[in-house]
């Protein structure tokens, strides 16, 4: 599918994993674990990657197209000191803190942002869509899915 045409579609994580990145689809976890999957199952809160056994959502913070890997990784640097905290994923809703309201999301639409996730990644680039649990950012024209519990910091750059 053409990357132009995520502007004017309604999006949802599973039609991304399935239907609009080609495979594989990297997924970049907690752990530094960077999975390539060719077969991907979307869950309420698992992942079924390569007919392996359920993987929780709450370990993936973001993922792409491999083929489209040099690209992406162009615009990810990494905070080496939020890195050395080795932050795990927060399972309950109600202890995890509030990085960005609705209203402040819904901002960033077509704006060019910088997240700094729990891992100490940082994305940079234009933030195209806002869902319930999810971003997409254009990283260098490339569409990334974001999951919003792994985001530490969430800034609109001016």
């Amino acid at each position: 599918m053409n990357n132009d045409n995520l502007l004017h579609q309604k999006l949802t994580e599973k039609s991304l994993l399935k239907d609009v990145f080609e495979k594989p689809i990297v997924l970049v976890s907690y752990d530094g674990n960077v999975l390539a999957t060719e077969k991907i199952e979307v869950f309420k809160y698992d992942l079924k990657i390569d007919e392996q056994k359920a993987t929780p959502k709450l370990i993936i913070l973001f993922a792409f197209s491999f083929g489209e890997y040099e690209k992406v990784s162009i615009g990810i640097k990494l905070n080496q000191k939020v890195e050395d905290q080795k932050l795990k994923s927060i399972k309950s809703r109600s202890k995890r803190p509030v990085v960005a309201t609705k209203e402040e999301y819904e901002a960033g639409h077509q704006q060019n942002i910088r997240i700094t996730m729990r891992t100490g990644h940082i994305l940079s680039g234009k933030q195209t869509h806002q869902m319930e649990y999810n971003l997409i950012l254009k990283i260098n024209g490339i569409p990334v899915l974001v999951y919003k519990h792994g985001i530490l910091e969430y800034q609109i750059e001016h």
